[in-house]
């Protein structure tokens, strides 16, 4: 059978739609994103997934990807309070700390988190300000992404706002 010449551009056109990677309009995209968090999606998605307790410390290497259980809003310990303001349904939240050994000293660290939830470093006491920050509410795997520049020495992640009670947490040097 023979395909008429003047249908082959249209075979063509429907050849490169369905077969290339191109966001069609209402499915899920990561295109907005600042920059590249795919070793985060990719570590997000392994079934061996270390979970950390709200509270605890965490060594560099657990940092890279776990997954924090969190405590119902007003039962966890806070470093501060959280520098974001609460959304309206605060009560049906989650939140927690975690605590990073900072042997690698002075330098921007990412924080990102899968799913809704305010990120505060704190440092002595205080929070650090973002530097930079990134999101998308409809990439897979990936809710937000927050840079800051670190000192030497321990710091704490705290997370408010989680509309879940385990979220999948990524804390790594910027370039790492």
């Amino acid at each position: 059978m023979s395909i008429p010449r003047t249908t082959m551009p249209l075979l063509t056109l429907l050849f490169v739609v369905v077969g290339s990677p191109v966001s069609l309009a209402g499915a899920p995209s990561c295109d907005g994103l600042s920059w590249p968090l795919e070793t985060e999606r990719i570590a997000f998605s392994r079934p061996d997934l270390v979970s950390a307790n709200a509270g605890g410390v965490l060594t560099p290497d657990v940092a890279n990807a776990f997954e924090l259980l969190l405590a119902a809003r007003g039962t966890a310990t806070r470093a501060i309070e959280p520098t974001g303001k609460p959304k309206l349904d605060a009560a049906q939240t989650f939140e927690g700390t975690v605590s990073v050994d900072n042997v690698l000293g002075q330098g921007a660290i990412q924080v990102t988190l899968a799913d809704e939830g305010w990120i505060d470093v704190v440092q002595r006491g205080k929070a650090l300000p973002a530097v930079a920050h990134t999101g998308s509410k409809s990439c897979p795997g990936i809710r937000k992404s927050v840079k800051f520049m670190v000192d030497p020495g321990p710091f704490v992640v705290q997370v408010t706002g989680a509309t879940t009670s385990k979220l999948k947490v990524s804390i790594r040097r910027v370039g790492e």
